[in-house]
Order: structure tokens, then C-alpha cells, then sequence
């Protein structure tokens, strides 16, 4: 076998050398010790060599040296299509001791170079004196200085060097290794340049000296600088690491944070063993020669150490263990949303009467727990198991902290025959249910209630304390302690679930851990579970502090956003950390920048946010509609600040989409970014752009593309957890162990889980306006369009008192309750005061509530059921009874002298009942599907309705019905009464022509005519603006919507001016009224 073959299997683990026939191990290469003859595994590795080894990214494109040579399978180099305009000399080529540009200026001006700034040292080849070489003389094609210093291609084209073979011998053509100056006393160069001056310039040369720290340093001629770029120039030595020193600071300096108190945010555990003196039992003391006896249990001994036994396993049982349990094994994996809630499971195998065989608990925290799998075993109540019986695994779920039921879910054991079952679970607890009225249970729970499994559609009966079986009729004692929770009897013993401060059977035992202040600020101490023995205690730290016992703090941001700015409701902040270079002689593969994604939601009365991040950064991007902005570029990171920043239009991160051509845009990654210089010279304010893809880059102060590994996640999803409601997205800032969660929310939808809706046309309110009152916040710092919608609200209800009061009098007396006309007027005056009414008090009800000064739950719930359906239905009766009215006249005037009043009142009054009944009936669905929720993460209650797609359809029908339908009678039954008046006068009276007499009529009519334009032309506002806009799509900008909804109030306001000035007759019966009523005070006060 030759020695090629035998270094194949491994060639990839081993190295090559270039100047023999010879592989090293990898582990021996950039040491001092050389073990390739041409000393190249010494050196930091050459480029060329290897180079699919050394890392892809952006910093190592066109800078003169071929680091890949086949990217993505293809044929194509990072040197591949690097165009003139490609700067060479940037934050990455410039001073780093290499000739990146054909004529070096990018060494030019450094700090090491004795002929800054426009020329590089050069050794004359006869003298052996240093002498200053202009740069057009580099490069050139003929060689000046001592070993081709000033020749990049002296040895063969630099791309693709000889390994090794660097330094050119004087007035020939042959190159030589380094290894061969000095390396003997024969010279390899016939003009023993290589030995005459080497030799004696630098006897005591060495090959390991790391010359990373010379670049920066002041210097004047000097013979080892000279030499090292010369044998080392043709190589790239180390690799390129991103950094951002050629970037300006954003925002400027930072102070340094004061202590906050806080709460609610970033999660820590601290890990306490409960065995802090590592005291260990040693198996060979307890053990006494009996652990060959007992098969997996504890031998131990009885009877005064007379008679051996063993201990068993809950899997195995017997004298010696030696039969297996037929058990149910079980292994478990939580999940849920609620990361910082401590639950209790309690997990119990029944069988189909709910009889419990056996049971275990669990205590778990999913910032604590998310990593772990529990195994547990859960053991028939008989030997053997009864095979005919449908046995079940039945979990219940407890908020361990306020001592409260949560969910329950099922899992039927489906192989009951089998002796043992194994069965993995991953266990999804629900988002806490709203509380919405649902089917009937089918279950007569008598001393418990009926409950949903929230994984099936099944019922089951929870029992009360001292009750058990299916619909719990059967009495049994339970012995749990007072505070805790009594879930059933298995085997005698009482099932309890304790309290945090509780442990135990019976939940008797107290719990010490957290007696003391173990956690600093605020933090919340958690003690460790039963099953859970390693952890005596965790910390749960409130929002700004950090560590195993919350005594760090985190830094914490504050964003700001420019008044040109739409502000959003939802940010995604991408904080970027740029790892260090290392300092060693041997350097690691550069890593990428690393990235860590948070999302933060802008309650609607802010205009800015803060975030606590506990890890190191030094960019933060800001993501919000789509688009990136930079927040904050920083050189050097420093724990436990204050960062306050603003976003700002100028920072806004353009997409390639917007800054190239179909035809770049289309061609490959790498092939692409060969192109990222031109945005940022063509476009001097552009701070930074990307590429969806995989590039985020940034323009630096030499408009140079500064470009990185971006990560754009394709799909926001809690591990397709179904969180969020509306085809929400459900964001979490961990995949693993998250420690926040949030929903990021489509159009027309917000809330804390996306639950909220804009979508519809009989919009309240509270969608409208709610957001917009500040929680906690007196009315005089309230927004500005609380201020003007409630003078508003407060013009328009003095309004309404006066047209009601005015219209009352007028059609309450006896001629103009002569007909049905009047008692319909009557009545809308009636209805049109109390709908005003209603909407003053639905308005500042809103108001109270969301500024959180009325709180009693009650109360609030009956104002949600009850306000709004009579709201909606008295503004509807309203305008029926104007479609009534003139209706009425129509009839009145058909029927001529054949009209008869008292049919016409009687007729009135029944159609009146009718309307309200109907209306009232027709709007049944908006109270039977409302309901009271707690917005935490708001603080607020709210209001909401939430509708099937089936009653959702039927309720859009109902509002369009009650107001479209009456505007067009109204003003159809004004033109038929004005033709029918003209055709009637046109038969009497022949000598005038038809539409003489039909021009007279509408000139006589013109009131009622005008009446029913100005209601026609009151609600074309409104209709447009919201069969136009499908939705209102943000809460922070109301008042087309407020402008819709207050207009719709306005017809009420108008009853006296539409059917009471404009007619003599109601005219005359209003000044009369108004006379009675002067004259009845006047005599009142004489009387007195």
C-alpha cells in the first residue's frame, strides 16, 4: 500500500503539506514546530492551500486571495467578478500588513510603514540600504527591492502562489522557500543574496514571532518587518473578522443606569443543591453483601437484622423484586404559554367509571422545565389488571401559586392487553379560557361541576372535597390540610395538591427554603418540587435584574420614534452581537455574528417602549411594517446601561428590491454581493439595506458595504402551539426555553392574543375609541381626541335635551295627536331623547371604566350586555318611526276624505309596540355574545363581542336592514307623495299641465323632500367610509371612524328642526304649547 492510500480515509482530518509528498495531523498545524519541510504548517495557513476550509462570509470577498475556490458547487471564487470599482482598500485590507490593492495604497499611511504616506520601504538589491519607493512603482513588472518586495506575482501569479516559495533570488527567476535562507551555508541564490544579507541582519531570526501587533505600532526602518512582509505578504495568515470600527456611533455615548425596580420580564434559575456538603453515601456501607439478593430494589433488613428483605421499585414487586409490575410508563414533555405560572399536574390512571388506580404530581415551570422530560410509572390498582376495563390517563393542571383549577386533558390508553404500556405525551395546557356561554353539559354532576377536557370533546364531573365517582354520589373522607386542594382517594390515601409553601401527602410539612430573602429585587422565590430534588429553590426575576438570585441588572433600552413615523404596535428588535477577535497566535474559524430576536408591544397611549435585554450587543435593529431600521451601532459593549435611542426615517434599511435591477437581483447569493458597493456609493444617506435572504449590511463612514449573516425567520410560530387567535403569529424569543411570548397581529386586529376586531360595520365604541383612554391616568392627561369627543358628546346631549323637550311639547297635543302622524313624531321624540341619553351615558361609562375608575365587575358586565343592543335598537326605532310618519302621510293622501284618524292612532300605537318588539328581537344576538375580558398586559377590561361566522353574517344583515332600509322608504314615500299630490291636482284643475302642477307640489313639499335629503345625506358619510374602509386598521388614528359613529347620532338631533319648523301647521301648534305653558307658570307663581 503506498503512503497516498493510506492517508485517504482521513484526508480531510489531516493536512497537506505543499513542499513534499507528506500529510500532518491537523492538530500540528500553525505551531513553531514545523513538520513540512517547507515550513507552511507552521506558518498561520496559507491561502491556497486548503480553501474550502476557511469560513465564507462577506469580509474575505475580493480582497486579492482566493479563500474558496468553488462556492455553492460552481466554478466560481470569492475573486471571481470582482469589478474595478471594487474598494479594495477598506476597514478590512487597510493596515493589515498585506498588499490588498495592485499598488499597495491600501498599507499606504500606516502606522508601521517608515514612508507613509505615499510610498513603502524598499532594501536596494547592491547597497542593502533602505530606500522609499513611490507607489507607482509597485507592481510595475520590474523588480527594485531585495527578494521582489515590490512584485506580488514575482513567484507566479499571487492568486495561486507556490506554498512556501516567497522570496525572489536577485536578477534571476527562480524563487526559493524560506526555510533555505539561513537554513545552511550554501547559498540557493547564485548572487548569495540570500545569505549575505539575511544571515547578518537578522542572526537570531525566529518563525514564531506573531507580528499581528507590529501593524500598529510606530515604526521606522526595520530589516524584520521588511522580511516578514516578504515571506509572508503572498499569504493570507488569518481570517477576516467582522467589526464595525470604520462605523459611527448611534446613538452618541450612553450613560451608565441607576437602580429600577420593576416587574414582569427576564427569567433566571438558580440551581441549589440540596446536599450542599456533597455528603454521599457509600454504597458498599448499606449495601452489607446483600445487593446480589433483591433484582433493582434496596436489600435492607428486618427483625433486628434477623431476616434480609428488598425494597422495590414502583415497576417491580414481589420478595426478591423479581415480578414486574403491569404498569403504564410513562414519559412527559409540557408545553405551554404561560412561562412564569407555576403549575401543578396531577396525573391519574383511570378506568372508565373514574375509579383512580394510582396517581403522581409534578410541579413545573416552564422557564425552569422546558428542557426536561419527566418519566414516571402509574400502576393498575389489581394484580392482574382487569383486561375488560378501558383504562384512561387523566391530567389535571393547577396554578400552584393562587391555588386555583386550570385544565384538564385525557389520553385513552389504547393497548389495555399489554402488560406494560409505554406512552410519550407531549402535554399542551391551554391558553386560559374565556369564559363564553357553550353547549349544555350532558353530565348531572351532584356534588361537583361539569367540566370540558380541553384535548377531547368529552365531560367529566370534578368532584367537590369529599365526593367522588362519575357524577360524584359517592361520599369518602379526605385528610388534606385546609389550604390546600383535595382531588380524590386512591388506595386510602387522599390525593392533595399543597401550596408553594406546602409539601407532604397531606400538605402538613412547611417548606424553608424560601423563608429568607434568597432573591434580590424583587425577584420571586420558587422552592424546588418533590420529584424535582437537585433544585431546592429558583428565582423568577422581575423585569431589569438578571442572575441566579436577580442581583444583576440587565440594560434596558428605551426607543423612540421620529414624529414623521407611523408608530406601530409591535416591534421585533434583533439585538446583534459581534464576537471579539481573538489574540492568539491560532485563531478559530470566525464566527458569525450572533443574533437574538425580542418583540415588544406599544401599548396605544405610548409613543415609545422599553425593552430589558441581559445579553451583550452591539447593533439593534428594529423591525416594525415590514421594515428594518438600525436603533443602535455601538464599538464596545458595556454591561448595565441606559440606551435611549430614537427611529428615525434617515435609519430606515432599503431592500435590494428597491436599489437594483430584476437582472442582479436574480443572480446568486455570492455572485449578488459582489454588486453591495454600489448602493452605498450611489446613495450618500443610506445607512444600511438587506436582501431577505441573507445579508444585512451597513454603509460605513468610506461608504464601503459593511455585510454580515442576517437571520430573517420566514414564520413567527410558538413550535406551532395554536396561541394566538385570527390566524395571529405567534412570536416567541426563544425556540427552546422562551422566556417571553406575544402575538403579532394582523390588520384590523389587536389585543393580546389578536382577539380584538375592527372588521364590521355596526362597529362600538369601544373598538373605536377604547384604546385611546389611558388606564390610571386623570382626564387632563388624557389624548386630545378623549378631550374633543367628550365635548362632543357633552354639546350633543344639551342638544338632544333641547329637541326633545321641544319636540315633546309640540306633538303631545291633542290636535297634533289627532292622527297617527303625531303619535309617531311623539314617539321618535320620545326614543330620539332616550337614545341620546343612552349615548351619553355609554360614553362616559367608556371612559370610566377604561380610565379604571369604575372597576365593580357586575356593574361593568350589565353596562356590556345592556348598553349597546338598546343603543343600537333606539337609533333604529328612531329612524323607522320617520319612515313612519311618512308613510302615514302617504296614506293620509291617497285615502283623502276616506282617512280615518281614529284608525290611524289606533293603528299607530299598535305599529309602534311592533317596531319595538322587532327591532329589540332582531339585535337579541349582541347581548347573548358579549362577555367581560381581563387584558392584563393593558390593564384594562373590555367590552367584547364575538360572533360565529353564521351570526356574524345575520348581525352585518341586521345593521345594513335597520339602516339602509328606512332612509330609502323615507325619502321613495316623499317623491310618491309629491307625484300623487300632482297627478290628483291635474285632474281637478286641467288648465294647468301636469308637470306645472308637479313643480308647484315640490315646491310646496320642498320641506318634506329636504327632511329626507338632509337624513339621505347625513348617512352617505358614513356609509362610504365604511363600506370604503374594510376595517379600522389602527387604534392610534380614530377619527374617520369617530367621525362615522357620531354622525349616525346626529338625526336624533334633528326631529324639531325637520318636522316641526318647516311645517305651519306644527309651527302654530308649538307657539300655542309654548303659550299655555308660560301662562300655566305664570299662574303658578301668582298662586305662590
Amino acid at each position: 500500500m503506498s503512503f497516498m492510500h493510506s492517508i485517504l480515509p482521513d484526508i480531510d482530518y489531516r493536512f497537506r503539506c505543499s513542499s513534499e509528498k507528506k500529510c500532518v495531523p491537523i492538530t500540528s498545524i500553525n505551531t513553531p514546530k514545523w513538520m513540512c519541510i517547507g515550513g507552511e504548517d507552521a506558518s498561520k495557513i496559507a491561502i491556497g492551500s486548503n480553501p474550502m476550509s476557511f469560513h465564507l462570509s462577506f469580509t474575505i470577498l475580493c480582497d486579492g486571495f482566493i479563500d474558496h475556490s468553488r462556492i455553492d458547487g460552481l466554478n466560481y471564487t470569492d475573486e471571481t467578478d470582482c469589478e474595478d470599482d471594487w474598494p479594495c482598500n477598506n476597514a478590512y485590507t487597510r493596515c493589515d500588513g498585506k498588499w490588498n490593492c495592485r499598488n499597495a495604497i491600501d498599507e499606504a499611511n500606516c502606522l508601521y510603514d517608515p514612508c507613509r504616506p505615499n510610498g513603502h520601504p524598499c532594501i536596494l538589491p547592491f547597497s542593502h540600504n533602505f530606500t522609499c519607493l513611490s507607489l507607482s512603482r509597485i507592481n510595475d513588472g520590474h523588480i527594485d527591492c531585495v527578494g521582489g518586495y515590490d512584485e506580488q506575482d514575482r513567484c507566479g501569479p499571487k492568486l495561486k502562489p507556490i506554498i512556501g516559495k516567497t522570496y525572489r533570488c536577485f536578477n534571476e527567476t527562480q524563487c526559493i522557500y524560506r526555510h533555505d535562507i539561513c537554513g545552511s551555508n550554501v547559498p540557493h541564490c547564485s548572487s548569495g543574496d540570500d545569505q549575505d544579507l539575511w544571515c547578518k541582519m537578522l542572526p537570531n531570526f525566529s518563525y514564531s514571532i506573531d507580528y499581528d501587533s507590529i501593524f500598529q505600532q510606530l515604526r521606522g526602518f526595520n530589516y524584520h518587518l521588511y522580511w516578514h512582509q516578504l515571506i509572508a505578504g503572498l499569504k493570507k495568515d488569518f481570517f477576516v473578522y467582522f467589526t464595525l470600527k470604520n462605523h459611527l456611533l448611534y446613538p452618541p455615548p450612553i450613560e451608565t443606569i441607576t437602580n429600577e425596580h420593576n416587574s414582569i420580564a427576564a427569567t433566571t434559575m438558580e440551581t441549589v443543591h440540596s446536599n450542599p456538603l456533597n455528603f454521599e453515601w457509600s454504597s458498599e456501607l448499606i449495601n452489607h453483601g446483600l445487593s446480589p439478593i433483591c433484582n433493582r430494589g434496596i436489600p435492607i433488613y428486618i427483625d433486628n437484622f434477623t431476616e434480609n428483605s428488598c425494597l422495590c421499585p414502583p415497576a417491580y414487586f414481589g420478595y426478591r423484586c423479581e415480578y414486574q409490575n403491569q404498569r403504564i410508563s410513562l414519559t412527559l414533555k409540557f408545553r405551554t404559554t404561560e412561562l412564569r405560572t407555576v403549575f401543578n399536574f396531577v396525573i391519574m390512571l383511570i378506568d372508565e367509571n373514574t375509579n383512580i388506580h394510582s396517581s403522581e404530581q409534578l410541579d413545573f415551570v416552564y422557564v425552569r422545565d422546558c428542557r426536561k422530560k419527566f418519566n414516571l410509572y402509574l400502576l393498575y390498582s389489581t394484580r392482574p389488571k382487569n383486561i375488560n376495563r378501558t383504562y384512561y390517563v387523566h391530567i389535571d393542571t393547577y396554578n400552584k401559586e393562587k391555588m386555583e383549577y386550570y385544565a384538564s386533558m385525557i389520553y385513552p390508553i389504547q393497548y389495555s392487553f399489554l402488560p406494560v404500556h409505554r406512552l410519550s405525551l407531549q402535554v399542551n395546557v391551554p391558553v386560559t379560557e374565556i369564559k363564553i356561554k357553550s353547549k349544555t353539559c350532558p353530565l348531572k354532576c351532584v356534588h361537583g361541576q361539569c367540566r370540558h377536557f380541553a384535548n377531547s370533546d368529552q365531560y367529566f364531573c370534578q368532584c367537590s372535597k369529599g365526593y367522588s365517582g362519575m357524577l360524584c354520589t359517592i361520599e369518602n373522607s379526605c385528610d388534606c390540610s385546609s389550604d390546600s386542594i383535595c382531588i380524590g382517594v386512591v388506595n386510602n390515601r387522599s390525593i392533595c395538591v399543597c401550596p408553594l409553601d406546602k409539601f407532604g401527602p397531606r400538605c402538613y410539612l412547611k417548606r424553608t427554603a424560601c423563608s429568607s430573602n434568597l432573591c434580590s429585587n424583587n425577584g420571586r422565590c420558587i422552592p424546588g418540587g418533590e420529584k424535582n430534588l437537585e433544585i431546592e429553590y429558583f428565582c423568577l426575576c422581575s423585569q431589569g435584574y438578571m442572575g441566579s438570585r436577580c442581583e444583576h441588572l440587565e440594560t434596558k433600552i428605551e426607543f423612540h420614534f421620529s414624529k414623521t413615523i407611523f408608530i406601530p404596535q409591535t416591534i421585533f428588535i434583533h439585538f446583534v452581537y459581534i464576537p471579539p477577535t481573538p489574540g492568539t497566535l491560532l485563531k478559530p474559524l470566525p464566527p458569525d455574528p450572533t443574533q437574538i430576536t425580542m418583540m415588544s408591544k406599544l401599548k396605544f397611549h405610548e409613543s415609545s417602549t422599553v425593552v430589558y435585554y441581559g445579553g451583550s450587543f452591539h447593533l439593534i435593529f428594529v423591525e416594525f411594517h415590514q421594515q428594518y431600521y438600525l436603533a443602535l451601532l455601538q464599538h464596545n459593549f458595556t454591561l448595565a446601561m441606559n440606551v435611549s435611542t430614537t427611529i428615525i426615517p434617515e435609519h430606515r434599511c432599503l431592500s435590494i428590491e428597491d436599489l437594483f435591477t430584476d437582472d442582479i437581483r436574480t443572480l446568486p447569493r455570492w455572485h449578488r454581493a459582489k454588486k453591495y458597493y454600489i448602493p452605498c456609493q450611489k446613495h450618500s444617506n443610506l445607512t444600511c439595506f438587506y436582501d431577505n435572504d441573507y445579508f444585512m449590511c451597513l454603509c460605513d463612514i468610506d461608504r464601503y458595504p459593511n455585510c454580515f449573516k442576517f437571520n430573517y425567520p420566514s414564520t413567527y410560530n410558538c413550535l406551532g402551539y395554536d396561541y394566538c387567535e385570527n390566524n395571529g403569529q405567534c412570536f416567541q424569543d426563544n425556540n427552546t426555553c422562551p422566556t417571553s411570548s406575544a402575538c403579532l397581529c394582523k390588520e384590523c386586529y389587536d389585543g393580546s392574543r389578536c382577539q380584538f376586531t375592527t372588521i364590521g360595520f355596526g362597529l362600538s365604541l369601544d373598538d373605536i375609541l377604547g384604546y385611546n383612554i389611558w388606564p390610571n391616568i386623570s382626564f387632563s392627561r388624557q389624548p386630545t381626541v378623549v378631550k374633543i369627543t367628550t365635548a362632543f358628546t357633552i354639546l350633543m346631549f344639551v342638544i338632544a335635551i333641547i329637541n326633545g323637550v321641544l319636540s315633546v311639547i309640540t306633538f303631545r297635543t291633542k290636535r297634533s295627536l289627532g292622527i297617527g302622524t303625531g303619535v309617531y313624531l311623539l314617539a321618535s321624540s320620545i326614543t330620539s331623547l332616550l337614545t341620546m341619553t343612552l349615548f351619553t351615558l355609554k360614553f362616559f361609562l367608556l371612559v370610566f371604566s377604561q380610565m379604571s375608575i369604575i372597576t365593580n365587575y357586575s356593574f361593568l358586565l350589565l353596562h356590556c350586555i345592556c348598553t349597546d343592543i338598546l343603543l343600537k335598537a333606539f337609533l333604529a326605532i328612531g329612524e323607522w318611526l320617520n319612515a313612519c310618519v311618512t308613510i302615514e302621510q302617504i296614506f293620509t293622501i291617497q285615502l283623502g276624505t276616506k282617512f280615518n284618524k281614529i284608525s290611524s292612532k289606533k293603528a299607530a300605537k299598535r305599529v309602534i309596540f311592533g317596531l319595538y318588539l322587532f327591532i329589540l328581537a332582531s339585535f337579541l344576538h349582541d347581548p347573548l355574545n358579549r362577555y367581560l375580558l381581563e387584558d392584563p398586559e393593558e390593564q384594562r377590561t373590555w367590552c367584547i363581542v364575538r360572533y360565529s361566522s353564521s351570526i356574524g353574517r345575520y348581525a352585518s344583515f341586521i345593521n345594513f336592514f335597520h339602516f339602509l332600509l328606512p332612509l330609502c322608504i323615507n325619502f321613495i314615500c316623499v317623491l310618491f307623495m309629491i307625484v300623487l299630490i300632482a297627478r290628483r291636482k291635474s285632474k281637478t284643475n286641467q288648465e294647468e299641465t301636469y308637470r306645472k302642477h308637479l313643480w308647484k307640489q315640490f315646491r310646496r313639499h320642498k320641506h318634506r323632500l329636504l327632511s329626507s335629503l338632509i337624513l339621505v345625506i347625513i348617512a352617505i358619510p358614513r356609509l362610504i367610509i365604511l363600506l370604503v374602509s374594510t376595517c379600522m386598521k389602527s387604534a392610534r388614528n380614530p377619527w374617520l371612524y369617530l367621525t362615522a359613529y357620531f354622525i349616525s347620532f346626529i338625526p336624533p338631533l334633528l326631529l324639531f328642526i325637520l318636522f316641526v319648523l318647516p311645517s305651519e301647521f306644527y309651527k302654530k301648534e308649538f307657539s300655542e304649547a309654548t303659550i299655555r305653558i308660560i301662562r300655566t307658570i305664570q299662574n303658578q307663581f301668582r298662586c305662590e
